[in-house]
């Protein structure tokens, strides 16, 4: 997403929209815990099924709608008006040069400590986030009790 938003967001408003970008995971997982639990009581496929088909169906139809809408730069994109693409190109500048494979730095990358840092606490962050979201519905079920109709209604209340 960086950089899609580093070709499309003046650098005014780009920290804003990676903001709101990586809200939407938060936004999704608010939405889809409560969905997922309504889903395996009263979805089909034995409850679980109904989960995978909905939210697998959801996925497809959101890359189509991201391939037919989406594009990798407004020079490229064919619905934008030329206003909106001299303003983007204009703010944004020419500065966007893309480096080949043999020309990007690997060694560097690997032997810098600030990189290791930010792979590690990336990987850990999202271990500790994966770890709480497929171990709390079993923790609210089998530990505090709670059926799965109670549980879906918890966030909502």
């Amino acid at each position: 997403m960086h950089d899609l938003w580093s070709k499309w967001a003046p650098p005014m408003e780009r920290s804003k929209l990676i903001g709101f970008t990586l809200a939407g995971t938060q936004i999704g997982n608010i939405v889809t815990l409560p969905l997922s639990a309504v889903l395996c009581d009263y979805g089909f496929g034995n409850g679980w099924g109904s989960v995978f088909y909905v939210f697998g169906a959801m996925g497809i139809v959101w890359c189509i709608a991201w391939m037919v809408v989406i594009s990798d730069s407004p020079a490229i994109h064919p619905r934008i008006s030329s206003a909106e693409r001299e303003y983007i190109e204009a703010s944004i500048g020419t500065k966007n040069r893309h480096l080949s494979f043999a020309e990007t730095p690997w060694l560097q990358f690997a032997k810098s400590l600030p990189v290791w840092a930010i792979v590690v606490g990336h990987a850990s962050s999202n271990w500790v986030i994966y770890m709480l979201l497929t171990t709390m519905p079993a923790y609210m079920k089998e530990v505090l009790r709670f059926d799965i109709k109670s549980v879906s209604s918890l966030p909502a209340d």
